[in-house]
């Protein structure tokens, strides 16, 4: 079966650049250069498959309760 793609809009894509330069800087040491360079795939690609979804969801959980709260 094949996996369904998930395209990123701008907001998603600004959002995960976010996350990306705050683990660049070392501010969020939770994750690391593996993560980075995952994210920056998806954006390559412009696209997400239901099997990164999951992922997706709990590093944004985490840059929330992390930053925002």
């Amino acid at each position: 079966m094949k996996e369904q793609r998930h395209y990123l809009d701008t907001l998603q894509t600004i959002f995960l650049q976010k996350m990306m330069h705050k683990i660049a800087e070392g501010k969020w040491s939770t994750y690391g250069d593996n993560t980075v360079e995952g994210l920056s795939t998806i954006i390559q690609f412009t696209y997400y498959t239901d099997s990164q979804k999951e992922w997706l969801l709990s590093m944004r959980e985490d840059y929330l309760n992390t930053f925002c709260r």
